[in-house]
């Protein structure tokens, strides 16, 4: 079943949309039903179930539920975030089964995901201060976290005499990127605030 989701999320991307001249309004259409009928095989559902799903958009406006129809830009944005949200979910349910079969009461092993967001790369307003802002609160968040989770029980670890049971995790520090870009005088951000003034 994993695999016919993944293989499912997979073909997701091939589907293709066209635009049906046939009706009043430009409203988009599954140009190859049979990548669409593979699946709909896969996820168990009807073809014309996920070409409905697809192809248009319920609305709620003004306490009314309506349809909306979708040009292509919309139904391959609207594929997209099927795609999306099925590998989101699956995700989700390999993490809460692994947990299941390796945790026990004692709670010694577990896997947990933690992501931090990443680089912005706003490709409409490059090179922004906006864009700088992110980055640089991104850059401090991931340091604070990494010193929190990798470094501040080491020490309480030593003291106890147990650091020898907790193995070192190697990861990236980013402190000496935090460093260039806070530090004062001679970081980036105290350099453009004299340059400001």
């Amino acid at each position: 079943q994993t695999c016919q989701l993944i293989a499912a999320i997979l073909h997701l991307g091939n589907i293709e949309f066209t635009i049906d001249h046939g009706r009043d309004m430009d409203a988009a259409v599954v140009q190859n039903m049979d990548v669409l009928g593979i699946i709909a095989e896969f996820l168990g559902v009807q073809p014309s179930a996920l070409k409905t799903m697809l192809a248009y958009k319920m609305k709620l406006v003004k306490r009314e539920l309506c349809t909306v129809f979708l040009d292509t830009d919309g139904a391959f944005d609207n594929r997209d975030d099927l795609a999306k949200t099925l590998y989101s979910l699956l995700f989700a349910w390999l993490n809460e089964h692994i947990n299941q079969c390796l945790c026990f009461d004692d709670f010694n092993t577990f896997i947990g995901l933690f992501d931090l967001p990443g680089p912005q790369n706003m490709s409409s307003c490059p090179n922004s201060l906006d864009q700088f802002c992110i980055n640089f609160a991104n850059e401090r968040l991931q340091n604070f976290v990494q010193k929190c989770i990798f470094e501040s029980h080491v020490d309480k670890y030593q003291t106890e005499g147990n650091s020898h049971f907790v193995p070192s995790v190697p990861y990236f520090d980013n402190a000496k990127c935090v460093c260039l870009l806070q530090n004062k005088p001679g970081g980036l951000i105290h350099i453009m605030d004299d340059q400001a003034r």
